[in-house]
């Protein structure tokens, strides 16, 4: 089976602040109010924050201040599974409150097979304006899309805690 889920980088932001500001710490920063010119960090920088992520989590919580946006398009059952990672993270959602009744659902709506009789009953739901009971029966390879800002210190959490996951996506 083909993976179900798609996730695209919108962007990066705060890399070279957080390694500048990592330097408080040593007693050596720029003055207040001098940033980088760009949000590029230095070959020093990459390599103070190499070494700190190697000593450890308490070491390393410049991560936290590096910005990261995502689109995400998953099923339902693994979207549950990344839930589980809320410190840190915002999740704007394609809700199927506002949309799942807007127009009948097609097999490329769900990952993997959806039995074609199911999926022609919840049609008829839908048809029939039964937004409790589509909800409630939706599978749970339902895909759905998702914007979401976390940090790179949560992506690494996901990384380390995930990586040998059961869930093929989470590999």
């Amino acid at each position: 089976m083909a993976l179900s889920i798609e996730i695209y980088l919108d962007g990066v932001t705060g890399i070279a602040w957080a390694l500048d500001r990592t330097k408080l710490s040593y007693g050596r920063n720029r003055p207040t109010g001098e940033v980088h010119p760009s949000d590029v960090p230095t070959s020093n920088d990459l390599l103070l924050g190499n070494q700190l992520v190697v000593n450890g989590s308490s070491h390393s919580k410049f991560l936290r201040c590096i910005a990261v946006y995502l689109t995400i398009r998953a099923p339902r059952y693994w979207l549950q599974e990344f839930s589980t990672y809320k410190i840190g993270t915002v999740e704007l959602s394609g809700s199927t409150m506002h949309t799942i009744m807007k127009r009948l659902l097609t097999k490329d709506d769900f990952s993997g097979d959806i039995n074609p009789a199911h999926l022609d009953w919840l049609n008829a739901q839908i048809a029939q304006k039964n937004f409790v009971t589509v909800k409630a029966n939706l599978p749970e390879g339902f895909m759905q899309t998702r914007g979401v800002f976390l940090n790179y210190q949560v992506l690494k959490t996901m990384y380390e805690q995930r990586r040998s996951h059961r869930l093929q996506e989470w590999q």
